[in-house]
Parts: structure tokens; sequence; C-alpha cells
């Protein structure tokens, strides 16, 4: 019984010892995990690729002098326009006014001696780089729907362009050199204001002035041929296991889903398809030119994350 207390000493070291071990060992393990390939992207093709400036598309170009304003909504005439203006270089793009009172605004758009081109939506900047020459190394993400060429502030080197938007106010300004009115003036604006339809406004209509044809204009009618993307194109390229996708649903309106909870409403009678991937979503803001460069590509990106590319107004 003499050791006792030494047998219970070295017992209690070797438990304090092997519980420092244990410690150690947690604190220090790092578990193996098998490397997890990444999925490679494909894309799955809804129609053919077009350009931008196929996709980007004003509707309409007013060309106002101290007497009147004369418009076009031919897409013939306006690409007269567009066709000089690709050939500009222009620079010095800057922001003179973030919020522009409604007077300031419709001087903009609506003095003499200036083209006011309208689009159906708002355009990055970006995206009008695509089309046109723009200088500048930065260029802002900001948009803008309607472009005024303002041939009738001229320095002696440059004259402007200002890029506004409508719904916020916001006003910038570039650049473009005094040596390419000669053909602007010749090509596009003495034509406009021989051959164009005189259009009016009133100031009882509209916050901003609303401006339409004096006399009533012939519109011509377009048939087409409506073609349908095939619903198992869709399933194919955006769930990550097409065949344990179930469906529910009738012939008008169908959901598609998996167990990863992806689900997809087809309905037949709007002509629609509703694509959500819940593991997918995020709450980072969508950078608006490159979903207009993407809707312009007319594919569906395939990866880990799967999105579907909207098909925009754009494409009218």
């Amino acid at each position: 019984m003499k050791y006792v207390e030494q047998v219970k000493t070295i017992f209690l070291f070797l438990l304090i010892f092997l519980s420092l071990a244990l410690t150690f060992t947690i604190w220090t393990f790092t578990p193996t995990f098998p490397q997890i390939e990444s999925t490679p992207a494909t894309e799955v093709a809804l129609g053919a690729s077009k350009a931008v400036d196929e996709v980007v598309q004003p509707t309409k170009v007013l060309y106002h002098s101290e007497e009147e304003a004369k418009g076009t909504t031919n897409q013939e005439q306006i690409d007269l326009l567009l066709g000089v203006m690709k050939l500009w270089q222009i620079h010095d793009i800057t922001t003179i006014s973030e919020d522009t009172p409604v007077k300031k605004l419709t001087s903009f758009m609506h003095g003499p001696d200036r083209a006011t081109i309208y689009f159906p939506g708002p355009v990055p900047f970006p995206v009008i780089d695509s089309i046109m020459n723009i200088t500048d190394d930065s260029m802002p993400e900001a948009s803008f729907d309607r472009m005024v060429v303002a041939w009738g502030e001229a320095s002696e080197t440059d004259f402007m362009l200002y890029f506004i938007n409508s719904k916020s106010g916001r006003v910038h300004q570039g650049n473009v050199s005094t040596t390419e009115l000669e053909n602007l003036q010749n090509q596009v604006v003495e034509p406009a204001f021989a051959n164009y339809s005189t259009y009016i406004t009133s100031k009882e209509v509209g916050v901003l002035p609303i401006y339409i044809p004096e006399s009533a204009e012939k519109l011509n009618t377009y048939r087409y041929l409506q073609e349908d993307i095939p619903e198992q194109k869709l399933v194919d390229g955006l769930f990550e296991n097409p065949s344990s996708v179930t469906t529910t649903g009738d012939l008008v309106n169908r959901e598609y889903s998996d167990e990863s909870d992806a689900l997809m409403n087809f309905d037949e009678s709007a002509k629609s398809v509703n694509y959500v991937q819940p593991q997918a979503e995020t709450n980072d803001p969508a950078i608006p030119s490159e979903l207009i460069f993407k809707t312009a590509d007319l594919s569906i990106p395939i990866a880990a994350g799967r999105m579907i590319t909207a098909i925009s107004a754009w494409n009218r």
C-alpha cells in the first residue's frame, strides 16, 4: 500500500499528458477532402447570335430647328444617321448633371439645331461603346435612353453630344470634332428637313414634350412565322440532371423541377418561360451592359451556377 500514492500520481500524470496530446491533435488536425472538379461551362444556343447594333436600335429620331421639328421612325433613315455617327471619335465623356430639372432637360432634347435619338430602353455606356467609337479609357456603367446631337453648340474644335436618362434626369456630355459637321449636315440633316415628316407637340401632354406626326401616316403591316424553342432543349440546358426532372401541369402550363429545387415554368398561352435556381441566387446586382451583351448572344451559359439569358425588349 506504500506505493499507492506514487501509482496515483503516475496515472494522473499520464491522464494529463494524454489530454494534452488529444487537445493538440484536435487543434492541429486538418482533414483531407477529395478535390471537387469545377463543372466546365458549355452553352446551349437558343437562336442565332446577333451583333449588338442589331439588338440595340433606336425607334425614332427628331431633328429640331428654330421653326419646326422633323422626324422619322423609318429604320433605314435612322440607320443613315447612325452610319455617320459610327465614324466619329467620341471623347471626354463627363457627367454634367445628376438630377436635371424638367425645363432644362427639355432644352437639352428639343432646343434648336439638334437631333434627338430615342431608344426604347436604357442603354449602358459599354454597350454604345461597342457600337460607336468612344475613345475614353474608362467608361461609366450609367445608362441613357436619349442621345442628342447638338451641332448648334459647336466651338472651334468640337460640337456636343448629350446622353440623357429621361427617367432620372442624369445627363452626360461627350465631344466630337467639328471636322465631322460637314458630312452630318450634307448627308443627314439637310435631307431630313427636306423630306421627313413634320412632328408637333403640346405643352398640355406629358411632363416632357411628346412629339407625334402632324399628318396621319400609313404604316406597314408585317406577317411572320413564329418558331418555338423546344421545351426539352431548355430542360437539357438548365437542369443539372435532365433525366431526374419531374413534370407537373397540363398542356397549357407546365412546371419542371429537380432535386436541387430548381423550377422552370412553361406557359404555352403567354409563350413565356420562367426559371429559378435557388442555389445560384445572389444579392449582387446585375450589370446592365452584360445583360444586353448576353441578350445579343442568345445562348444559355451552363455551369455550376446556372442561368438563362433574358431575351429583352431590345430584340424588336
